[in-house]
């Protein structure tokens, strides 16, 4: 679990396997068994959800072909 403060921020690096959370290096919230998304050309559904009633959330995904 990550708790994260009012305007912080999850990097998740697919091609270099990196996670970042709020700038530091955040590997260690990631299980040793878990995979990277791998994410499709075309639509992908990425799914958010948490107990809070209040909230505002963004998600900004940059998908880069790896062959180019």
């Amino acid at each position: 679990n990550i708790n994260l403060p009012p305007g912080g921020e999850i990097i998740i690096n697919t091609c270099d396997m990196t996670v970042m959370v709020n700038g530091a290096n955040g590997l260690e919230y990631v299980e040793a068994s878990s995979d990277f998304f791998k994410f499709l050309t075309g639509r992908n559904e990425l799914v958010y959800s948490d107990t809070g009633t209040r909230r505002e959330v963004t998600i900004d995904i940059l998908w880069k072909d790896r062959g180019v």
